[in-house]
């Protein structure tokens, strides 16, 4: 394979659907009982990326990445050896390994950032006083700690200033994803959220713009969730957004849409504010799901006539 020209910020590397917690919101329903996890062949295309392309920063994801220490280690080993020796190393987790002192320190010795998940699903598993052992840990480290959280309803958004008086910390927070278990269980935002002229998010670019996300059960794609878990959209979404390899991948239409700068489209958002597009997700998800099942499907089916 030849060297890639793109650079790119992050590389996702979900390892795992395992996860020790089942939340009632998990778009991927991970739960103790998953036993999905990378094979060869998924080790194979992770490495080959890791070796031909330069990654700002390299997360690993799940279900509960934690549980996976031996793949995250080998993983580890090759990325210090490849042209992304200096890349910074990250795992999003439950925290759950908070309660156990040994395997903290194991875990953070590993990690220069560490994003935990904070929200009324997570809380049912773990408290907020060790969310914030695991705060003051990283902090004491100099790793980066972020704390990421979910909301449905407008308690949800008190509950955070709250958190975050107790953490000491500003939380990120999104809309609840109305994918996976939250679809089952019909979670799902009770407030008629649509676009507005003043909804601040990046209107530029995609929130995975500069990404590459990997997952066992779709290998290489560009969306972190809405897409990715819809049921409905399965077959069609794997033949647009998804490859096995990453030079593949980045050839993909939909992957140079996600990373165009001119991404952005104020007509069709401005056909939607008129409209009074419902949506369940962020706004710039809900116009991307616009633009795929507009454009990108609509195209694919006139070709298949």
């Amino acid at each position: 394979m030849n060297s890639l020209i793109t650079n790119f910020k992050e590389f996702h590397i979900s390892i795992s659907y395992k996860c020790n917690f089942k939340c009632e919101h998990c778009c991927q329903h991970s739960s103790p009982e998953d036993i999905l996890t990378i094979n060869d062949s998924d080790k194979n295309n992770i490495v080959d990326a890791i070796r031909n392309a330069q990654f700002d920063k390299i997360f690993f994801s799940g279900g509960e990445p934690s549980l996976c220490l031996k793949e995250m280690d080998e993983f580890i080993s090759i990325i210090k050896s490849s042209i992304n020796s200096n890349s910074k190393i990250g795992i999003i987790t439950n925290g759950w390994f908070v309660k156990n002192d040994q395997l903290l320190n194991q875990i953070l010795e590993k990690v220069n950032i560490l994003y935990v998940s904070i929200d009324k699903y997570h809380l049912k598993y773990i408290t907020i006083p060790e969310i914030k052992k695991l705060c003051d840990e990283c902090n004491t480290r100099g790793i980066e700690f972020q704390c990421i959280s979910t909301v449905d309803t407008p308690e949800d958004l008190l509950n955070i200033s709250d958190w975050e008086e107790s953490l000491g910390y500003k939380i990120q927070f999104q809309v609840t994803l109305s994918v996976g278990r939250a679809l089952d269980n019909n979670i799902v935002s009770n407030e008629n959220r649509v676009f507005t002229q003043d909804t601040k998010f990046d209107l530029y670019h995609c929130p995975t713009y500069g990404k590459v996300l990997y997952d066992p059960r779709y290998g290489f794609n560009s969306c972190c969730c809405n897409l990715l878990y819809d049921k409905d959209l399965e077959e069609d979404r794997h033949q647009i957004c998804c490859k096995n390899n990453i030079k593949d991948f980045i050839k993909l239409d939909f992957y140079n849409f996600i990373n165009d700068d001119n991404f952005f489209d104020p007509a069709i958002v401005n056909e939607l504010i008129e409209l009074k597009y419902p949506i369940k997700t962020t706004p710039i998800c809900t116009y991307c799901k616009y633009k795929f099942t507009n454009y990108f499907l609509a195209r694919k089916n006139i070709r298949s006539v």
